[in-house]
């Protein structure tokens, strides 16, 4: 006999009325609906599972799905009302605007005795905390001392004060709720506390909640470079977490904001100094930023611009390095026709000192350090950017006569004799242009102070140092790098000179001398990547010759006895490598790659 299908009773239809939720503690409320008396059996009553309904169990001693959606409903309220009616919000004594369905920003019941736990109970965008008061310090002071290696510009000394002040988050004298929470992330994640650590998402959440209102027109202007210090600082966590994708997101909308508040033309002496934004989402409205109150905000946001400039770089410089199909990114300084005049970053003291000319004007500042040598200020902080922009224009023009030099063995193959000829002239002048960049970079290595020069009580601008110096000998292996070969047939000059700047990225960036380059930039782990590969491919190189073209004795010793030497210089930068990635999953995936390298040199 054929088996009846089981028949399902359709619902019927609910009377909006009140309920009360106090008939018995186990009350299902289907059971009421349907007069049915329910046997409080979970997760499925007995009534229910000979009778299917489509609604799930739900029992009056848990929240319903009904009063969580008119709590929702009721807080959303809340918030339009105090979105509309901002001041008087504000003007209330003793309240938030950010205090709805949430604690205060000093309440006890986020963190749970000294254990360090926090609490997260609401999970929408209203349920906005920080921790309490007695703990903030603790996580300023775990990052502050190493803000600068994460792209921080602000005035280390200002923002403490103004975060620990005892006003609602939000109030304009304190740093905006996104800045706050990227922050307290940082020092998090710099505080190595177990308790703590697993708690970073929750920070991370209330970082990108909180940036998609700031962008509101009612956002404070102060807040606004608030805003891209926020995006920076999580564009650096997620790019050490190796999550490309929401990095490059934040560090894109950092140059947005940066060149729609016209950062790149401060100081400009341009008539009119108003350059559209190229880079800008397309039918944004330009927003002109309130003059800087007094010297160390006209600097702030000096340094915010080029902050973002070397934080996008850095970033592609690390792509390019893990990637294969990053080759199509590009950033500001590659962008055509975007004119930069904004001066030269300064350290924050030197601003605080008033050291910025008050007449200063500027135009086109990248075009005339790297063209006409016009020397940039007495800064760490200036000589760290101005070393990666001389690694993007390496990186630029080696690419150029990586692609003239291909070009013209094309069309030598094809026997076009004019063409050959344009394309020759092309590739001379490229390699013409790069080999004055050598020696120009070679110059400006030996230009800048040493890192031993920053030893004992500078330790902040020591590590700053030591990365400006990788920058720029990786700049010197990105124009000997067209000429070494894929296929191990480069010039002898070029290889050495890439086996040498290579060293000296390891050396630099192994100082044992330089404290705390645990808490490193993720930046240096690129730069040990791409040294590590020069040195690889030196080994690969002369392995390749050998094979080549015999061996005599004297040439076995000679070549065993560097290829030792160049194994030790590897074994160093695995090691430099292994410290740093303890905590950076970038640095751990970069090993990897070299790691395998090193397996398959059969070592």
């Amino acid at each position: 006999m054929p088996v009846k299908p089981s028949r399902k009773r359709p619902p019927k239809p609910r009377k909006f009325q009140s309920v009360s939720l106090e008939i018995r503690p186990l009350t299902f409320f289907a059971g009421r609906h349907l007069k049915i008396k329910c046997d409080g059996v979970r997760p499925v009553c007995g009534p229910c599972t000979r009778v299917p309904k489509d609604d799930e169990c739900e029992y009056t001693d848990v929240s319903s799905r009904t009063k969580d959606l008119q709590e929702t409903i009721s807080r959303l309220k809340a918030r339009i009302n105090e979105l509309e009616n901002p001041h008087q919000t504000q003007s209330s004594s003793g309240s938030s605007r950010y205090e709805v369905g949430s604690p205060t920003p000093s309440s006890p019941s986020i963190i749970s005795g000294t254990s360090g736990s926090f609490s997260d109970s609401d999970h929408s965008l209203l349920g906005v905390q920080e921790p309490p008061v007695d703990m903030i310090p603790m996580l300023l002071d775990s990052f502050l001392p190493h803000a600068s290696q994460y792209s921080f510009f602000m005035h280390p000394g200002r923002f403490r004060a103004s975060a620990l002040l005892q006003l609602p988050l939000g109030h304009p004298n304190r740093p905006s709720p996104a800045l706050l929470c990227a922050v307290y992330l940082w020092g998090i994640h710099l505080s190595r506390s177990e308790p703590l650590v697993s708690y970073e998402t929750i920070f991370i959440r209330r970082a990108q909640q909180h940036i998609a209102t700031e962008l509101s027109d009612r956002a404070h202007p102060v807040h606004r470079i608030h805003t891209i210090q926020a995006h920076v600082l999580l564009s650096t966590y997620f790019l050490g977490s190796k999550q490309f994708l929401e990095a490059e997101f934040h560090i894109n909308a950092a140059v947005t904001l940066s060149l729609g508040y016209h950062l790149h033309m401060i100081r400009s002496s341009r008539p009119g100094s108003s350059d559209p934004p190229l880079l800008s989402a397309p039918g944004s409205a330009e927003i002109f930023l309130e003059p800087p109150r007094n010297a160390i905000e006209e600097g702030e946001r000096i340094r915010g611009f080029w902050t973002v400039v070397y934080a996008q770089h850095c970033l592609i410089m690390t792509l390019r390095a893990c990637s294969s199909n990053s080759s199509n990114t590009f950033g500001v300084l590659e962008s055509p026709g975007l004119h930069i005049d904004t001066p030269w970053p300064l350290d924050i003291t030197q601003y605080e000192r008033g050291m910025l000319p008050r007449d200063l004007r500027g135009v086109d500042t990248v075009q005339g350090f790297v063209v006409r040598g016009v020397p940039g200020p007495n800064s760490v902080v200036s000589a760290q950017v101005q070393a990666m922009v001389l690694l993007q224009r390496a990186t630029q023009l080696a690419g150029k006569w990586s692609r003239c030099k291909g070009s013209s063995v094309f069309l030598a193959k094809k026997g076009t004799e004019d063409d050959f000829s344009n394309v020759s002239a092309s590739t001379g002048s490229v390699y013409e242009r790069t080999c004055r960049a050598r020696g120009a970079y070679s110059a400006v290595c030996g230009g800048y102070p040493s890192v031993s020069h920053y030893y004992g009580s500078h330790g902040e601008e020591a590590r700053m140092m030591a990365v400006t110096h990788a920058l720029l000998s990786a700049a010197i292996i990105q124009l000997h790098r067209p000429q070494c070969g894929a296929d191990a047939s480069g010039t002898g000059e070029a290889v050495a000179a890439c086996v040498v700047a290579a060293r000296r990225i390891l050396n630099t960036l192994g100082d044992t001398n330089v404290p705390n380059f645990g808490c490193a930039s993720p930046v240096v782990g690129t730069l040990l990547l791409l040294a590590c590969q020069a040195i690889a491919h030196r080994v690969e190189r002369m392995r390749y010759f050998q094979e080549c073209l015999g061996s005599t004795l004297n040439v076995d010793v000679a070549r065993n006895s560097e290829e030792a030497a160049l194994l030790v210089d590897l074994q160093t930068g695995l090691t430099t490598m292994n410290l740093l990635a303890v905590d950076c999953p970038l640095v751990q995936y970069q090993l990897e790659k070299i790691q395998s390298k090193f397996n398959a040199l059969g070592l």
